[in-house]
């Protein structure tokens, strides 16, 4: 039998397998995980069909989708989201997100054993999860890759956050302390940026910062620009459906073709990061053909305003840095991702940060292999930096969410905006995990917070339950605590009445033409305040 040590990057678009094979083994190698090209990424898609016991996972699906009644594809941020709603097959079956990432698990744990002609043991699986991943969200993708035939013992304790793992990668260790450091991680559908310190064993994160772009988005301008093109060379549009079936005559050709033209789009696009143009070629019907040529400074002035996004991050994340520390040069700066290799970002981090990116021959440090090397690197040794966040960072700083729960989905996206600006929410969604406690817990997390936000709506004002009770219980953590160290927020979600006993508080509106400026101003005062705690009373 052949022990493996392996560390997964479960990605949106593709999963990436490192393993070290062999008790005392030293070189990690890169696991085979498709059947055609390329032959070392997963395609994170699953496909079911009725007449077929088990569905298919990844490029097989990919390129043949309409022979499938479902093909599921970004179930890593519905498990990320907390997305409990099963998901209804043509076969009248139910699954959840967690049932169909655990096929995507099965899959790469059949490609290990046939690594080792069905005799192996896999003694140690580390797992690459973003830090934005809360408690439950960990939770399922642990519970997913059991479902997926992976071992309790196996997995135990070994979730290692991507930015951890990049930094195993590339020796960060290595680095001295006080050092600085960027890990740029640009996906198919989130650009992940984080500033470090290095420190004894762990790594002070001075900023962190990003937000809902990826490789993706690029792929659909290209994806938007031919169909532009063929409507203005042939007067059809692609994107009308009925047109479409009525000209292909069958509606599953007619989707089968327009995926194919959106895998074009993205070859297209990956092309332009090494060469300066390249075709979309494609025949659809007789004397109608997609024959289009782009070269990257177009392709980029379609870009204009996505690359802007990535610019204004970057700013962001530097001034957010200099208002902590001053000014400062990252020492190193690492690339994440497949759309980190779009030429203009390498531009746009030498013009923001004065120093050039990182870049290795080595696939095992590359953007797309270093994630999943880094995780198997942690399995490997079980010894790990861990993130803290510095001195003056609101992370350490806990934001208590209450909230009536027909007001659960908008409540949601604000635990996420403040994620995305470097705070700790508490939201019971979020953080309860099956068998809590949960009147304790949640007790417990509003006595260990800062700040205690009310959500209040239509529905908050009929509800005289435990919303009601958690008012009355922040209240009295502000009157006990004189509010030195507690802050209690009203935030009306539609136009409502505020509660009696909360009107003496100046509330925000998140709704209405002004939400944006709202937003910002909460943002604001929560960091204004959290300067006032950090002093000394």
């Amino acid at each position: 039998m052949t022990e493996l040590i392996v560390g997964i990057d479960f990605g949106t678009s593709n999963s990436k397998v490192v393993y070290y094979k062999g008790q005392g083994a030293r070189e990690p190698q890169i696991l085979q995980v498709s059947k055609v090209e390329p032959y070392d990424l997963l395609r994170s898609i699953v496909g079911y069909r009725k007449d077929q016991l088990d569905p298919d996972i990844g490029e097989t699906v990919r390129a043949n989708f309409t022979l499938y009644d479902n093909v599921i594809e970004d179930v890593k941020w519905q498990i990320a989201k907390g997305h409990q709603k099963t998901i209804k097959l043509t076969s009248g079956e139910e699954k959840s997100p967690i049932e169909v990432t655990a096929e995507i698990f099965k899959h790469i744990r059949s490609c290990l054993q046939e690594e080792c002609d069905g005799a192996a043991v896999i003694r140690k699986v580390a797992i690459a999860v973003p830090d934005i991943f809360d408690a439950a969200a960990r939770q399922n993708i642990l519970a997913a890759a059991r479902l997926g035939g992976f071992e309790a013992q196996s997995l135990e304790k070994n979730l290692i956050d991507e930015h951890i793992a990049v930094a195993e990668a590339f020796d960060t260790f290595g680095l001295r302390d006080g050092s600085h450091f960027l890990i740029f991680d640009f996906g198919a559908s989130n650009l992940d940026l984080g500033f470090y310190e290095k420190k004894i064993a762990k790594f002070g994160r001075l900023a962190r910062g990003g937000r809902r772009l990826g490789g993706k988005d690029f792929n659909d301008l290209l994806f938007d620009w031919v169909v532009k093109k063929f409507y203005d060379d042939f007067k059809i549009d692609l994107k009308d459906e009925w047109l479409g079936a009525k000209l292909f005559g069958d509606q599953s050709f007619y989707s089968q073709t327009l995926h194919e033209i959106r895998e074009k789009c993205r070859i297209a696009k990956e092309s332009l990061s090494s060469a300066e143009s390249t075709g979309i070629h494609f025949r659809l019907l007789p004397g109608k053909s997609i024959n289009y040529k782009i070269d990257r400074r177009d392709f980029e002035t379609l870009a204009a305003d996505k690359i802007r996004m990535v610019r204004q991050a970057c700013e962001n994340l530097k001034q957010e840095v200099e208002s902590r520390v001053g000014q400062v040069v990252p020492e190193r700066i690492y690339l994440v991702g497949g759309a980190s290799q779009m030429p203009f970002v390498a531009k746009i981090i030498q013009e923001v940060f004065s120093k050039k990116p990182l870049r290795s021959i080595r696939d095992l440090q590359g953007p797309t292999f270093c994630v999943a090397a880094g995780a198997a690197k942690f399995a490997e040794t079980g010894v790990a930096a861990t993130i803290s966040t510095l001195a003056k960072g609101e992370a350490g700083v806990q934001i208590f969410l209450s909230y009536a729960r027909e007001d659960e989905q908008k409540v949601r996206s604000v635990y996420e905006q403040l994620v995305d600006a470097g705070f700790s929410p508490w939201m019971d969604k979020k953080k309860l995990l099956f068998g809590d406690a949960w009147k304790t817990e949640i007790q417990k997390a509003m006595q260990s917070s800062h700040f205690f936000i009310a959500f209040l709506s239509s529905h908050s004002s009929k509800r005289q339950g435990f919303f009601e009770k958690e008012i009355e219980a922040a209240l009295d953590i502000w009157l006990k605590k004189s509010g030195n160290d507690f802050y209690l927020i009203p935030v009306r979600l539609q136009d409502c009445e505020v509660p009696e006993r909360l009107r003496e508080f100046h509330y925000a509106d998140l709704f209405g033409e002004n939400e944006k400026l709202a937003w910002l101003h909460l943002i604001n005062s929560i960091k204004v305040r959290v300067e006032r705690l950090q002093k000394p009373h």
